[in-house]
C-alpha cells in the first residue's frame, strides 16, 4: 500500500519537475534587456507619452507579423512592473503550463479516461513542452512565440468542452483573432481549427451551416484587415525561390521538424530526427484510414493530427520564407523549437491513441506493444538530452550578448547626449541609437526599473571595494600603449561583463572615454582569461598617469576598480 502511495505521488509530481527547471533557467539567465517584440511595444509607448503616436500604430508591420497583442501585453507589464523582462519570461512559463493543461484535458477527452495512464503520458510530454531546447525564448520572455499554439490548443479544449455551440464558436473565433495578431503563424489558426469546431457544432444545433458561415465571414475579415497595407518584408525573396532549389528546401524543412530532437550542432542529427517523426506521422496517418471503416479513431485522433499540423504547416511556411535568404542551416535554430516541437508532442498522444486500440483488439500482444513503446521512449532520452544541453548552451551565450546590450542600456544617457565613449571591438548599431531613446524617455516616465548612469561619471556607479582583478599599462611605441589584465566576478563566477576605462578630469571625476568588450570579457567560457587593448596616445583624453580601470557588471549597473600592478611609460 506504501509503494502504490509512493508511486501515485511520484507521478504528480514528475510532470511539475521540467516547470520548475525552466523557472530555474529564467532566474539564472534572464537579463533584463528587451526583446525585438518588446523594442517595437516600447518604441510605441515612447511616441504616446511624448505625443507622437497613436494606438494605430500598435497594429504596424513588423517582418510578417503584425503583433498587436504581444505589443499590448507589453505595454501592460511595462506599467505594473517597469519593463523588467523577467516577468514576460514567467509569462512565457504560464503560457506553456496553459499549453500543458490544454493538452492534458485533450488527452482525457480523446485518448484514455484512466487518469494514470494519461498523466503517464503527460509527463513524456512535459518534458518536451518544456524543453530548454527552445533556447533563449524562454529567458527573453518572447512571448509572441507561444501565442498561436496557446490559442491553437485553447479552441481545440474548448471545442471538446460541453459548451453550448454559440459558446464554442465565438471562443474559437476570438482565439484565432488573438493568435492572427500575435504571430505571423498565428493565422493558421482560423483553418486549423475549423474541422473540430465543425464537429462540436453539427447537429447540436438547428441553424449549424449558419454558425460556421458567421466563423468564414470572421475568418475572411480578419484576414483581410491583416493584408491591409501590409508590405513584403525588405530583402525577403519570393516564395516560389523555395521551388527553384528543391535540395535545400527539403533539408530546410526536415531541419526544421527534427530539430526539437537534433543536436542543433549537427544538422545530421536534425534530418535523422525529422525524417523518423515524419515517418511516423504518416504511419499514424494510414493507422487510423486503415481502421476507419470499423471505427471512430480518426474522430479522437483529429486534434492530435491538428496540433501536428501547427508544426508541419509552421515548417512548410518559415522554409518558404526563408530558405532563399539564409539556407538550410538556419533551420537550426533554436526560436523555431517552440513551433516545431509539437509534432513529437502529438505524435505521444496518436500513439496512445493507437496503443490502447492495439491491445484491446489484440490482448494476447500487450507485453510486445509495451516493450515497443519503451523502446521508442528510450531511443528518444538521447537527442532529447543532448538538444536540451545545446539549449541551455545557447542560453548561455545570449545571456552574455544580452549582458552586452544591458552595458549599453546603463549609459543611455551620457551616450545619447553625444559623449565621447568608445565601444571597443563593437560597432554600435543604429537600432540601439533608437532604443537609448526610448529608454530615456521610459524612465522619465518611471516605467524603467534598470538602473542608467547619470552621466560619464564611472565614480558614481562604483561599487563596494572587492577585488576583481588587475591590470598593467605597458608602452608599445612612442605613441602608444597598450593596457591588459584579468577580470573576475567572484559572487557570479564569471568574467566581468566590459571593462571599463576612464580618466580623471581636472574636477577629480573619472570619465569614462572606452568600454572593451570582447572574447574574453563577454563569453562565460573565458573566465579568469586575459585580455588586452592597444590604443594611440592621442585617442587619450587625460594623462596616462590618470587612466583608472574598471569591471563592469552589468546585472547591478556598478562599476570595481581593478587594482593596478604595472606601469610602463618607458
Amino acid at each position: 500500500m506504501f509503494f502504490k502511495k509512493t508511486v501515485k505521488s511520484c507521478l504528480f509530481i514528475i510532470p511539475f519537475l521540467p516547470v520548475a527547471f525552466i523557472a530555474f533557467l529564467i532566474i539564472k539567465y534572464s537579463v533584463n534587456i528587451p526583446n525585438e517584440i518588446s523594442w517595437t511595444a516600447y518604441d510605441l509607448l515612447s511616441n504616446i507619452l511624448t505625443g507622437t503616436g497613436s494606438m494605430a500604430d500598435f497594429f504596424s508591420q513588423q517582418n510578417e507579423s503584425r503583433p498587436f497583442v504581444p505589443r499590448l501585453i507589453t505595454i501592460a507589464l511595462a506599467f505594473l512592473f517597469k519593463g523588467d523582462i523577467a516577468y514576460q519570461s514567467f509569462l512565457t512559463l504560464l503560457m506553456a503550463c496553459l499549453i500543458s493543461f490544454n493538452i492534458y484535458y485533450i488527452c482525457k477527452t480523446t485518448v484514455t479516461r484512466d487518469w494514470q495512464a494519461c498523466l503517464v503520458l503527460m509527463i513524456i510530454a512535459n518534458f518536451l513542452i518544456f524543453s530548454p531546447a527552445q533556447g533563449h525564448s524562454w529567458t527573453q520572455g518572447k512571448i509572441h512565440m507561444f501565442f498561436p499554439i496557446t490559442c491553437i490548443t485553447s479552441a481545440l479544449a474548448i471545442c471538446l468542452s460541453s459548451l453550448s455551440a454559440v459558446s464554442k464558436l465565438f471562443a474559437a473565433m476570438l482565439l484565432s483573432a488573438i493568435s492572427t495578431f500575435s504571430y505571423a503563424n498565428g493565422m493558421l489558426c482560423w483553418v486549423l481549427i475549423a474541422p473540430s469546431l465543425f464537429f462540436a457544432i453539427n447537429n447540436k444545433v438547428r441553424h449549424s451551416k449558419m454558425l460556421m458561415i458567421i466563423y468564414s465571414l470572421g475568418f475572411f475579415a480578419t484576414i483581410a484587415f491583416y493584408f491591409m497595407g501590409y508590405e513584403k518584408p525588405k530583402g525577403h525573396p519570393s516564395f516560389t525561390v523555395a521551388l527553384s532549389c528543391p535540395s535545400a528546401t527539403l533539408n530546410y524543412f526536415i531541419n526544421f521538424v527534427g530539430v526539437p530532437l537534433g543536436y542543433f550542432k549537427e544538422s545530421v542529427s536534425a534530418i535523422i530526427a525529422g525524417s523518423s517523426m515524419l515517418f511516423l506521422f504518416c504511419g499514424a496517418v494510414f493507422y487510423m484510414l486503415w481502421v476507419n471503416k470499423k471505427n471512430n479513431l480518426w474522430r479522437r485522433s483529429l486534434p492530435w493530427f491538428t496540433i501536428a499540423s501547427y508544426s508541419l504547416v509552421a515548417g512548410v511556411l518559415t522554409t518558404a520564407g526563408r530558405v532563399g535568404i539564409v539556407g538550410p542551416g538556419q533551420a537550426l535554430s533554436t526560436r523555431y523549437v517552440t513551433h516545431s516541437l509539437y509534432l513529437p508532442v502529438s505524435l505521444i498522444f496518436l500513439g496512445g491513441i493507437i496503443y490502447f486500440h492495439v491491445i484491446e483488439r489484440y490482448s494476447n500482444i500487450h507485453k510486445t506493444a509495451r516493450s515497443l513503446v519503451i523502446v521508442l521512449i528510450s531511443v528518444m532520452i538521447i537527442p532529447y538530452y543532448f538538444a536540451g544541453i545545446n539549449g541551455i548552451r545557447w542560453i548561455r551565450i545570449n545571456m552574455n550578448s544580452d549582458l552586452f546590450s544591458r552595458t549599453i542600456t546603463v549609459f543611455s544617457r551620457p551616450i545619447f547626449e553625444g559623449k565621447k565613449i568608445y565601444i571597443e571591438a563593437y560597432e554600435l548599431p543604429s537600432a540601439y541609437k533608437e532604443m537609448l531613446k526610448w529608454i530615456l524617455v521610459m524612465d522619465e516616465a518611471g516605467l524603467w526599473s534598470s538602473p542608467l548612469a547619470e552621466d560619464d561619471d564611472v565614480m558614481k556607479i562604483q561599487g563596494q571595494d572587492i577585488h576583481t582583478g588587475t591590470y598593467e599599462i605597458n608602452k608599445v611605441s612612442k605613441n602608444s600603449f597598450s593596457v591588459k589584465g584579468y577580470t573576475f566576478l567572484p559572487w557570479r563566477k564569471t568574467a566581468a561583463d566590459a571593462i571599463l576605462i576612464s580618466c580623471k578630469n581636472a574636477k577629480g571625476q573619472q570619465v569614462l572615454f572606452r568600454i572593451i568588450i570582447s572574447e574574453q570579457t563577454r563569453f562565460w567560457e573565458y573566465r579568469n582569461k586575459e585580455w588586452q587593448v592597444d590604443f594611440y596616445m592621442n585617442t587619450i583624453p587625460c594623462d596616462l598617469k590618470d587612466i583608472a580601470v574598471w569591471a563592469f557588471d552589468a546585472q547591478t549597473a556598478k562599476a570595481y576598480p581593478l587594482a593596478l600592478v604595472l606601469q610602463d611609460t618607458g
